[in-house]
């Protein structure tokens, strides 16, 4: 099932934040922790996340507000991650989270 994220899940957004930052094989920075919910927290509110639930766990998710590019005024959705855990790529989820993210972007016109 996927579904949009509430104040709910941002724990279960966190921990799966922090598990897609470990699997990188670049060297990355540390996480900080305060500005990543002040993300999770600012999607919620002024963007989308979808998440990809399956037997109460998140599996996935998607996330992404409206942007401009530096040379127009033109509005498009934008993602900040898309994460599929390692035991659900075999699935549909992640080609599902796509499309759901791609709909809704079409729904509000941008």
């Amino acid at each position: 099932m996927i579904r949009k994220a509430n104040v709910l899940d941002i724990s279960g957004i966190v921990m799966m934040l922090i598990t897609m930052h470990k699997e990188t094989e670049l060297k990355v920075p540390q996480i900080n922790t305060t500005k990543l919910v002040n993300k999770i927290n600012e999607l919620l509110h002024k963007g989308v996340i979808l998440i990809a639930i399956e037997d109460n766990k998140i599996v996935g998710s998607i996330a992404g507000m409206p942007v401009t590019d530096w040379w127009g005024d033109e509005s498009y959705l934008s993602d900040a991650w898309f994460y599929v855990y390692p035991e659900s790529r075999k699935s549909n989820i992640a080609k599902n989270l796509i499309t759901d993210f791609i709909k809704i972007a079409k729904e509000v016109k941008i």
